[in-house]
């Protein structure tokens, strides 16, 4: 499979890994933290978890989508149909917890 035939997977990846980092942003922004400078989902998480433990339950959907920060934008690491479905479907999983703790409806 050519790289181009990949890429629609490689950006499902990397666009899943921004949207779970955004939404646990937004999260600390709600509760008047100071968001680090940092791609990683766990450390992010992590200061999530000061606010409201429940948010432990995320931490096997971001050990999914956190890989795709930053090494799918370069040669070397390309993601798979199957890796694809199952970023889209964690950062799904991030997406809706962190509405219902926001109390958000859509």
């Amino acid at each position: 499979m050519s790289k181009s035939d990949t890429s629609i997977y490689d950006a499902v990846c990397f666009q899943g890994q921004q949207c779970a980092e955004k939404y646990l942003q937004v999260f600390l922004q709600e509760n008047d933290i100071d968001i680090p400078r940092t791609h990683k989902l766990q450390e992010l998480l992590k200061l999530c978890k000061e606010i409201d433990v429940s948010y432990e339950m995320l931490l096997p959907d971001l050990q999914v989508i956190e890989q795709f920060a930053v090494n799918i934008r370069y040669p070397g690491m390309t993601a798979d149909k199957d890796e694809a479905k199952r970023v889209f479907k964690a950062t799904q999983v991030v997406h809706l917890f962190v509405q219902q703790q926001l109390n958000i409806s859509q």
